[in-house]
């Protein structure tokens, strides 16, 4: 009989967890058979002496088979999963299932923690994946529809448990915990082909591009190990993406998008992301290929007429409305825009009730902000920055105080940066 003290012993001594041991804590964790004093002992020491990736693989594993697991690869083999790791908004989301579903892919979303993509298709109605209705899915497959997917309440439940216990014990932040916590997701789920998006900067959980490429190495690895084809893009965290933030807001710039009218920055990761995603449910490593066939769907409005046609079925067009009051938030000082600081950005945006961090939160769906000046830019004394959008006037003064603060102005000439750091 294994005990868990045993196990804190060995990995103090740095000595590799055999799958059987990884698979005891998982299991024993879950039944609540072990203090969870243990159980954070272990969680820190995992910390501090490192995991090898044979131990991030069992782990992944062990944490998967401790629910329900679905097999969606047995559905079709190009499904494909793109999961943002602090970085990529919901609207570049909507953008690719629209265009991968108007070039004849199958286009999912396994709705999850995430719950901004479910607010900003207007509470859509989610599919229930369950494995008694497995034929309702290959029905919406064979139509190559876009797919809003309830995750699964029984899928890895151990994971949710040790996430708050790293919260707890401050090692939320760990690479190789984070890659536990991503894969064994993926592995419940049963996709085969995955994408993450992995931001990096002061603003995400990720600071340092030594730490996106550990991440990046960890999750192909894994990939490989467990049969998977994984990608990662790493991109750069220094602003929030294209010119608005807020639900209806950002829907309504991902429909401008798809109809010609896409940011830079947008148009940069609607490509690299799209291309590659391409790339791995069709075989076409040619990525100017893959990404002159985005365009084509982009410049022909099928991506556009796809995403509208989706958003005519959901249940919320009402919301489509103008709020009350738009605010102008002007500038105080001279020289170019350096950074903007997503995290004041989402904070003010939680604020307005425009985005919500819990899901019992009420939200405002037309509140937001929209940004007239990104990185790189030329800004003057009462130059315009960004618009407040909201109902809720009391909310104005700190909201516009929040938004100028956001933006870190120097007087030195910003050269505008890609977004796309890296592709693995």
């Amino acid at each position: 009989m294994l005990d868990i003290r045993e196990l804190i012993i060995k990995k103090k001594s740095n000595e590799e967890l055999s799958e059987e041991e990884i698979d005891f804590f998982v299991d024993a964790y879950h039944k609540n058979e072990i203090l969870k004093e243990q159980a954070a002992a272990l969680v820190i020491l995992m910390n501090i002496k490192g995991l090898t990736e044979k131990e991030i693989a069992c782990f992944s594993n062990a944490i998967a088979n401790t629910g329900e697991k679905l097999e969606l690869y047995e559905l079709s083999n190009q499904l494909i999963d793109i999961h943002p790791i602090g970085g990529m908004d919901d609207k570049i989301i909507i953008m690719l299932l629209a265009i991968m579903s108007s070039l004849g892919l199958p286009s999912i979303k396994i709705i999850g923690r995430e719950i901004g993509v479910r607010d900003k298709l207007f509470q859509t109605k989610l599919l229930q994946i369950k494995k008694e209705n497995k034929e309702e899915f290959r029905e919406c497959i064979a139509k190559n529809e876009i797919m809003i997917v309830e995750e699964p309440k029984n899928i890895a439940p151990v994971e949710n448990e040790l996430y708050r216990l790293r919260k707890e014990i401050a090692c939320n932040d760990d690479i190789s915990i984070i890659a536990i916590n991503l894969m064994s997701q993926k592995i419940a789920l049963g996709f085969r082909n995955i994408i993450f998006d992995i931001a990096y900067g002061e603003n995400s959980y990720i600071k340092t591009l030594k730490d996106a490429e550990r991440l990046a190495k960890y999750l192909i690895n894994m990939g490989i190990r467990l049969d998977k084809k994984v990608k990662c893009i790493m991109t750069r965290l220094d602003e929030p993406v294209g010119k608005y933030y807020g639900n209806v807001l950002e829907l309504r710039e991902a429909l401008e998008a798809l109809n010609g009218n896409m940011a830079m920055d947008v148009q940069e990761l609607v490509l690299e992301f799209g291309a590659n995603m391409l790339q791995m449910v069709t075989g076409n490593k040619n990525l100017e290929q893959n990404r002159k066939q985005i365009l084509h769907a982009i410049d022909s409005k099928k991506a556009y007429n796809t995403l509208t046609e989706f958003i005519s079925k959901s249940e919320k067009m009402d919301a489509l409305t103008e709020t009350k009051k738009i605010i102008p938030v002007m500038s105080t000082e001279e020289g170019y825009v350096e950074r903007i600081d997503v995290s004041l950005v989402r904070t003010t945006a939680q604020y307005l009730n425009a985005i919500r961090y819990a899901m019992h939160m009420d939200i405002d769906m037309g509140a937001g902000i929209m940004f007239c000046k990104k990185v790189g830019d030329q800004v003057a004394v009462g130059d315009l920055l960004a618009y407040i959008y909201t109902n809720d006037e009391t909310k104005v003064q700190e909201a516009v105080h929040n938004i100028k603060e956001a933006f870190q102005i120097t007087n030195k000439k910003i050269k505008r940066k890609s977004r796309i750091i890296q592709t693995f």
